[in-house]
């Protein structure tokens, strides 16, 4: 994941070729009410900032995710930042190393419907009581974990919100912990 963000990092830093345009956010926030009717669920809260980078030498634009989200059990951000890359059946989005993947879809009401097989996200932040060592960072599946095959699959249908909220900078969550 750390060799993705680099190149994302290298990507919009590029200067005059690669300009990142304004990213879009979605996201969605599950109440206690839905997490104590859905147990086995993992995500409390999702946001999607979607990428769209233009190359001075192409029309076609390229596009990438910064996905991050709140578990029910963990007060912390995980995050992944999957590259993405045309297939024939639409975006696909990956992570290095196994980490997993995602295919993004807009639906026609203009809202961001995320496919994911597996993703690993990471944290960095260590828990108040966490004494260190070494151990980080620290790494979740978005997935609902209820396959032990590991064939499962979690869909999220996210909302369009606004850009400032994918950044999560001044995040207080909408929901407590169940």
């Amino acid at each position: 994941m750390r060799s993705i963000f680099i190149a994302a990092i290298m990507l919009l830093s590029a200067g005059a070729a690669m300009a990142e345009e304004t990213p879009i956010c979605f996201g969605k926030t599950f109440d206690t009410q839905h997490m104590q009717a859905h147990p086995l669920q993992t995500v409390r809260d999702i946001r999607a900032r979607m990428l769209i980078l233009r190359d001075d030498r192409s029309d076609e634009p390229s596009y990438g995710y910064d996905i991050r989200v709140l578990f029910r059990d963990d007060p912390r951000e995980f995050r992944s930042l999957p590259g993405c890359w045309e297939s024939s059946d639409g975006l696909t989005c990956q992570v290095d190393c196994d980490g997993g993947s995602v295919k993004p879809r807009m639906t026609g009401d203009g809202r961001l419907k995320l496919t994911i097989y597996h993703l690993r996200t990471e944290t960095t932040e260590r828990l108040p009581d966490d004494e260190g060592g070494c151990t980080g960072p620290v790494t979740r599946n978005i997935v609902n974990e209820t396959d032990p095959e590991g064939n499962a699959e979690s869909v999220f249908v996210l909302f369009p919100r606004d850009n400032r909220e994918c950044l999560w900078e001044d995040f207080e969550p909408k929901t407590e912990l169940p």
